[in-house]
């Protein structure tokens, strides 16, 4: 019988791991192991080749302004090819940072507006101060029950634009996306 396989894609994990974001890897890992799942991570960085069309799912992390404008430049070449294969079911997990340049722009603290990829109508922009503690929403996504807790501690506002682009959840506690429309991720 053939080993039933996970191939994670681990976009940047040097640059884009500002709160221990390989946690997400490693629970990821423990979690198909306990399903009897192989799991291999495929760390990848700035320069490296890479084809999306070889994972079964994507990673990407947070990082600091300075680390998200390193990766930037290297993140969006790979643009048309990573939103193909989102396009046609890759799944991808992107938090902070990551999910930031997912985006159509985040502009950093400094006012440097970097492009994203445009996968979803949503935008990043400096905000004032931070949205540190727990965070907890209501979802739509068919899960029982249907809320979803976590953690937030981010410096940017993010707002989705239009299209088809709606919130992961509404936020019953904490700040979310932006702090105004109660929306959380995407």
């Amino acid at each position: 019988m053939t080993e039933r396989r996970l191939v994670l894609a681990h976009l940047y994990p040097e640059h884009m791991n500002l709160y221990g974001d390989r946690g997400n890897v490693l629970a990821l890992a423990r979690r198909a192991r306990w399903r009897g799942i192989g799991f291999t991570v495929q760390a990848v960085e700035v320069g490296d080749s890479w084809d999306p069309a070889a994972a079964d799912l994507v990673f990407m992390g947070g990082g600091e302004d300075r680390q998200q404008t390193r990766i930037a430049a290297d993140f969006l070449a790979r643009g048309d090819r990573l939103v193909a294969a989102l396009a046609n079911g890759l799944p991808m997990l992107a938090v902070c940072g990551g999910y930031q340049l997912l985006g159509r722009y985040y502009r950093t603290a400094g006012g440097e507006r970097l492009p994203g990829l445009g996968w979803f109508s949503a935008y990043t922009e400096p905000g004032a101060g931070r949205a540190v503690g727990d965070v907890v929403a209501e979802t739509d996504l068919g899960i029982d029950p249907p809320t979803l807790v976590g953690f937030e501690n981010h410096g940017g506002r993010t707002f989705l634009d239009g299209g088809d682009t709606r919130p992961l959840g509404r936020v019953l506690l904490g700040q979310g996306n932006n702090g105004r429309d109660r929306g959380r991720g995407r």
